[in-house]
């Protein structure tokens, strides 16, 4: 039921910030409406009551008062109105559309209302969120999840921020994930800001970087990438051929089973190649003391996707520079290695 809140409450309060933004446009409003955003106790010409930001607040605390933890639904208020700030302005050119949140947007969880951390003999913890008891199942736990949680909780070292729940259906059961955040320092290595790896993003490479004039380092091949990606395509699509002989009267989850268990390994296989890659550049740059990363053509690359023939549709449906992008930005800011979209117009080789 929280779950169902949060995603009707989050479009409202997409929906009003934009409303509340382009009032002015509303040109059939009598003359009497007043067009300045601001608190009315403040300016005289204001046309609010309150902030701007606490106008979606008190619009979710009348709807939703005693049916949600308000401390979710003010922390739901701070996610969707700091997006819509930050895309407000590429809303009003056309660049691109309002935002709308599915059913399994996140829940926002508080720090501060997280507690009662206690570890279990499993390794695991258990800790209690409006008064409700939970318990971490960190499983085979591939990525190294436990040993976060231990330099949050036992050692310190981490700072547990605000964080937040997500309900997913899989493999036709319900499952509950806990996208834990943490903080902490940077982890600052050594490197020459001076010293620039100059990248191209192609579609024969992910990611060429020129290390002299008539000498480029590749970071993975279109070969590797697309083999694996393919082949979970081509097993998806013989799946649903499949499915029209499978036999009914099971119910439709029951005869799509199958073709679930595929929604989401593409996305998950392009992800971890995303993170590879990244990686890499990251690692190819510490080693040599690199201190910037310049991604020379990232904004030719992402406008030929927005092109009407055959190369942009395969860019498109084949590569994912924006999450490339987004990976690399994040491993550089945490080891201080400066990264740079456009590129200077002429940039020097890495020497």
């Amino acid at each position: 039921s929280w779950n169902r809140i949060v995603h009707e409450a989050a479009n409202r309060i997409i929906t009003q910030q934009y409303m509340q933004e382009n009032i002015k446009d509303f040109f059939y409003f009598t003359d009497g409406i007043k067009l300045k955003l601001a608190n009315i106790d403040k300016d005289e010409d204001g046309i609010l009551t309150t902030s701007k930001d606490n106008t979606t607040y008190q619009m979710l605390s009348k709807a939703y008062k005693g049916k949600c933890p308000m401390g979710m639904l003010s922390g739901l208020n701070t996610v969707v109105c700091k997006k819509y700030k930050s895309d407000a302005f590429k809303i009003k050119k056309g660049e691109i559309s309002l935002a709308s949140y599915r059913r399994n947007i996140p829940m926002p969880i508080r720090s501060a209302d997280i507690s009662s951390w206690e570890k279990q003999s499993d390794g695991n913890y258990s800790f209690f969120v409006y008064g409700l008891a939970f318990k971490t199942w960190f499983g085979k736990d591939l990525s190294d999840n436990q040993s976060i949680f231990d330099r949050a909780l036992q050692s310190g070292e981490y700072k547990l921020c605000d964080s937040s729940f997500q309900l997913e259906k899989k493999d036709g059961k319900w499952k509950m994930f806990f996208l834990a955040v943490f903080s902490f320092d940077k982890e600052l290595v050594k490197v020459d800001e001076n010293k620039a790896a100059v990248c191209r993003l192609s579609i024969q490479y992910p990611i060429v970087i020129a290390e002299k004039k008539d000498k480029f380092w590749h970071i993975g091949t279109a070969e590797e990438y697309m083999h694996r990606r393919l082949a979970i395509r081509g097993a998806l699509h013989r799946v649903q051929k499949a499915c029209k002989y499978s036999k009914g009267g099971k119910g439709r989850d029951k005869k799509l089973h199958a073709i679930e268990r595929f929604e989401d390994a593409e996305s998950n296989y392009i992800n971890s190649r995303m993170h590879l890659y990244s990686r890499q550049l990251i690692d190819y740059c510490i080693k040599r003391g690199i201190g910037k990363i310049v991604l020379d053509n990232y904004k030719e690359v992402v406008d030929k996707t927005h092109q009407e023939n055959e190369e942009s549709k395969f860019l498109l449906s084949s590569w994912s520079y924006y999450n490339l992008a987004d990976k690399i930005k994040y491993k550089a800011a945490k080891v201080g290695i400066l990264v740079e979209m456009e590129g200077d117009p002429e940039p020097e080789p890495v020497i």
